[in-house]
């Protein structure tokens, strides 16, 4: 579909852990490409101020009575003195680049590590806070739902709903907390990647969320080849992925809507194409969508329950497995949605 379109997820945006050493070899690159330039520059001016100071001496001995010493001296050839001098002074800066290559990448590190200690402890505290938040939010519930029981009054038991909403709301973001929080300092663990169909995950996913599309008069097809594409992948995450799609395009989606799930392997890659003809975004939208806690209609997610982490964690969850997402959009006519993964044992 034609629209804004941004790419999302590629090796650009792996995780944070990678982009503190992007960074600290960009510090290193640059320090030593400034080097590089300080030292070709003195070298030339090296070269040049000694070529004349050559030349000068020559001259000098030139003007004085002829003897075989004085045509030993001339006879050496200046440019072969150069050209030592140049020799000497590869190596010698050569050398000193290196160095600084070594000493730019200690530096780099050190002045990345504040940055880093204080990435880590906000980390750790929105993993610790999320994990003491499950406890109180699930015993709030369980009150809640038996108030619910008890109410005898009709606007009783709505307040009680409302209250009900909200910390279920409150729930989810925490759940969503802790799933980015894991996927920042875990990734994805080897040992839980397994060979997966992706054709019917994805029919799976479809299926899921069948009700909601009905419930929203929307409907959902799928075009998955009959044969299976592999991928080695967390089963689990990668259905939460497939699922927040889906259900964004659900949500976001026009009465009489329809959202569709395209799967196609190509040069050992599977493309997973979902396509709606919903409300659509604005290029400037398109260009934030997967920044956490960004909501472009404030109010369509608060009534969806959207705590605005949804797309952020398919992000993610497409990075820790070295795939990619890209999402084309306009406005009124819809958004495609493209992840891709490497199909194990592809070509």
């Amino acid at each position: 579909m034609p629209g804004a379109s941004r790419p999302f997820g590629g090796k650009d945006t792996a995780s944070l852990d990678l982009q503190f050493t992007r960074a600290r070899v960009i510090l290193t690159a640059t320090f030593v490409g400034i080097m590089a330039f300080m030292l070709l520059l003195s070298g030339g001016i090296t070269r040049e101020v000694f070529s004349y100071r050559l030349e000068y001496r020559i001259r000098r001995v030139r003007s004085v009575p002829y003897t075989p010493v004085v045509e030993m001296w001339i006879g050496s050839q200046p440019q072969e003195v150069q050209d030592d001098l140049l020799y000497v002074l590869v190596i010698v800066n050569g050398a000193l680049l290196g160095m600084a290559g070594v000493l730019g990448y200690v530096l780099a590190g050190v002045t990345l590590r504040p940055i880093r200690e204080s990435y880590d402890r906000q980390r750790r505290f929105i993993s610790d806070a999320s994990h003491e938040l499950r406890t109180p939010l699930s015993i709030l519930q369980a009150g809640l739902e038996n108030e619910k029981d008890m109410a005898k009054q009709p606007e009783e038991a709505d307040r009680v709903n409302s209250h009900l909403e909200e910390v279920s709301r409150m729930g989810m973001l925490v759940s969503d907390l802790l799933t980015l929080s894991r996927l920042d300092e875990e990734g994805v663990a080897r040992e839980r990647r397994t060979i997966v169909d992706l054709s019917s995950l994805v029919q799976e996913a479809a299926n899921r969320f069948s009700s909601l599309a009905q419930t929203r008069g929307v409907q959902i097809k799928t075009s998955v080849p009959e044969k299976e594409i592999h991928v080695l992948a967390d089963r689990e995450l990668l259905m939460q992925a497939i699922g927040n799609i889906l259900k964004n395009a659900i949500a976001y989606n026009k009465p009489g809507g329809s959202v569709t799930a395209s799967l196609l392997e190509k040069k050992g890659k599977a493309w997973l194409r979902i396509e709606d003809t919903g409300l659509g975004l604005a290029p400037d939208e398109t260009a934030r969508i997967f920044e956490r806690f960004y909501r472009v209609d404030k109010s369509r997610s608060r009534e969806s329950g959207g705590s605005g982490l949804g797309l952020a964690i398919t992000k993610s969850i497409l990075d820790r497995h070295e795939g990619t997402i890209e999402m084309e959009s306009k406005k009124g006519e819809g958004t495609v949605v493209t992840m891709t993964l490497s199909v194990h044992g592809g070509a």
